[in-house]
């Protein structure tokens, strides 16, 4: 089982999960926003090419550098055209974002509006602003069913680092690494820094058989989607296709982070600390929480 864990590790699939209000255009940004801060802006326009037009439309009050980086990229089979840029909110209050379309020769593509929140300063992280649920795709299934379930992060913010709660140290994780002005940094290496579940890979080799599983270490395939009626930038974690080697009622641990959140790019780029020998150079943030998810049971018969 860790050899095939390790495997697939090696195998990074990116996975966008479709976006019930425009799959056309997915915007990916920050609901809220601190007055002067740079923060980051995604925009990803369907199976469009770089000769393709595309408008993003210019709001004072949330001003966008003038030079965006635009590239191709595929993102779970799907051909899209990435506009990625920095915003700086210039005024307190609420304020759309609308008016984006793309231009092919086919088809014209239009964005649904996002509400952006302005404020001067951005309010304590809570336990409402990270929100980790599992989820399956049945409460029951038949022994010879594929079993579907899955991990994703809802975040208020677009910028965060999560550490396991037992195995990884704060002081330590996420390291980096500083030479000749390239900073690399340490991604998940392991199926419980993945999951956060420390018992998932033994259960998983006792109870299940692993058909395929999929996770998103670099984030290329959140989206925006409403969760209790608030907007959240979502992200897959981990999923799994398996086959239950048994019969009975089963249940997946509940998952566990401590969350090192920036507020902004400003504040994570300021979060940046670094030592005189380099060695130990980490991200020191400020914004700590430890979420917790949901517990989840399915029964195989």
């Amino acid at each position: 089982m860790k050899n095939y864990i390790l495997f697939l590790l090696l195998s990074i699939f990116i996975s966008c999960n479709s976006q019930k209000t425009n799959k056309d255009i997915i915007v990916i940004v920050q609901p809220k926003m601190e007055k002067g801060q740079t923060n980051s802006i995604t925009i990803l326009f369907k199976n469009l090419d770089k000769k393709d037009s595309i408008f993003v439309p210019k709001i004072k009050e949330l001003e966008l550098n003038d030079n965006p980086y635009i590239e191709k990229k595929t993102i779970n089979g799907e051909e899209y055209l990435s506009y990625y840029n920095y915003i700086v909110p210039q005024k307190t209050g609420n304020f759309v974002l609308s008016g984006i379309k793309g231009f092919s020769k086919e088809k014209v593509l239009t964005a649904n509006p996002i509400n952006i929140e302005v404020v001067n300063k951005m309010p304590k992280v809570t336990h409402k602003d990270i929100v980790l649920k599992l989820v399956s795709d049945k409460q029951t299934y038949k022994k010879k069913d594929t079993i579907n379930f899955a991990l994703y992060e809802y975040s208020k913010y677009y910028t965060v680092n999560k550490v396991t709660t037992k195995r990884d140290s704060l002081i330590s994780l996420p390291k980096l690494k500083n030479k000749e002005n390239s900073i690399q940094i340490e991604k998940e290496s392991d199926l419980y820094k993945i999951s956060g579940i420390e018992s998932l890979e033994s259960q998983l080799e006792h109870n299940f058989e692993v058909i395929d599983f999929d996770y998103d270490p670099f984030r290329e395939g959140s989206i925006m989607e409403v969760l209790n009626d608030e907007l959240y930038i979502k992200t897959l974690l981990i999923s799994f296709k398996m086959l239950s080697k048994n019969k009975g009622k089963f249940t997946i641990a509940p998952s566990q982070f401590i969350y090192l959140i920036s507020k902004s790019d400003s504040d994570y780029l300021g979060s940046l600390t670094t030592n005189n020998d380099s060695k130990n150079d980490k991200i020191s943030m400020s914004n700590k929480i430890q979420i917790k998810s949901n517990k989840l049971s399915f029964l195989v018969k």
